[in-house]
């Protein structure tokens, strides 16, 4: 019976018309960013420009680091490491870390209210250690920071980074194709009274709410899946192809080295723990509302306002815009706020969702139909 159930819902839940304006939509963005980053490379080809890194705040090694306060020395990283070199860079980074703990003790509270640079500089230091007790001297390494590659010898953005920025592109825009399909999943059945006839047949409230849910969840998947396929085709097929050896980081300590192209898996399982996120958090908003539209909005409302409010008043770490976004934590760019980790991040994801699901299901299972 559920079987039955969830393949009704899958049917119910699919827009002809919603797809083909999504499909149209992502194509467009797809198409313009291929555009303008092909526009990018054939500029630098032909200008000569020679290595081509996209260099920012994060955890890199090719970045220029200054430690605070008085008397503070700049230092450089290589992508080709001496011991004396990783020795040199330890001792400040240290240096750095110990003069922005007690720049973190002296700010208090408005301490939370910015990017974690504390977080950064122990990343930093992490990756420094790592290469140290690996012996990785004298060899050609990049590291993946702030949705870049860096050090890798080449010239101009390649395939696996232009993934990784056209699925990052279209994130947004299947977060709403989700929301409409969870969002409206409750509120029409309410709206056109068929909730009534689905309540006569011999199926329990929960299992209808889980046939719901999971006709949403698996069109959302659909639709991510697609915007990856046509991602890494298109890249692939229009971008050079590079190798190297490159740092992987996780949560500021778990390193590991593998081929850049690793980019592109990390970011495919971020971005879709996002994705899969606001589409129960939109369910759940309308099962509980019976209001499609602010089921449908929600996510944007989390996403754009509340999040950014939250941030500056230094409890983002504590808001599901901020849980779920588990990108910030494997390198690909997104500003940490301060005093977040993984597992706050985790605790906060599973409590949002989990909590809003089961407040779905315990409504719908005493809610009066009549």
């Amino acid at each position: 019976m559920f079987a039955t159930l969830y393949a009704g819902e899958l049917r119910k839940q699919f827009s002809l018309k919603t797809v083909i304006i999504m499909s149209v939509v992502a194509l467009l963005i797809i198409i313009v960013l291929a555009a303008v980053f092909d526009s990018v490379n054939e500029i630098i080809f032909t200008a000569d420009l020679g290595d081509f890194g996209i260099t920012g705040g994060g955890i890199g090694v090719t970045d220029d680091v200054t430690a605070p306060g008085d008397g503070g020395e700049a230092f450089t990283g290589t992508w080709n490491y001496t011991e004396e070199s990783v020795k040199a860079e330890i001792a400040q980074t240290e240096f750095l870390i110990e003069a922005l703990e007690k720049e973190k003790q002296e700010d208090g509270f408005a301490y939370y209210r910015n990017s974690d640079y504390l977080y950064y500089a122990r990343a930093k230091l992490a990756l420094l250690e790592y290469i140290e007790e690996n012996e990785l001297y004298n060899t050609d390494l990049a590291v993946y920071t702030d949705g870049s590659v860096v050090g890798m010898k080449t010239t101009g953005f390649t395939a696996d980074t232009v993934c990784v920025m056209m699925l990052g592109s279209l994130v947004f825009l299947v977060i709403i194709y989700g929301a409409i399909a969870a969002g409206a999943a409750y509120p029409d059945e309410f709206r056109y009274g068929t909730v009534k006839l689905l309540l006569l047949r011999p199926v329990s409230r929960d299992a209808l709410t889980g046939a719901k849910l999971l006709a949403a969840l698996t069109h959302v998947t659909a639709a991510y899946f697609a915007c990856f396929l046509v991602s890494i085709a298109l890249s692939y097929a229009v971008f050079p192809v590079e190798h190297a050896d490159t740092l992987f980081m996780f949560n500021g300590g778990a390193v590991t080295v593998a081929d850049n192209a690793a980019q592109i898996g990390i970011a495919f399982a971020c971005n879709y723990v996002t994705v899969l996120v606001y589409t129960a958090i939109a369910f759940s908003i309308g099962a509980l509302t019976r209001n499609k539209i602010f089921a449908i909005v929600t996510p944007v409302i989390l996403l754009e306002v509340l999040g950014a409010i939250l941030s500056i008043s230094g409890l983002g770490r504590f808001f599901i815009s901020d849980a779920a976004d588990w990108a910030q934590f494997a390198g690909l760019g997104s500003t940490l706020s301060g005093g977040a980790n993984f597992f706050i991040s985790l605790a906060m994801t599973a409590l949002y969702t989990g909590g809003l699901l089961a407040a779905a299901f315990l409504v719908v299972r005493k809610r009066d139909v009549a």
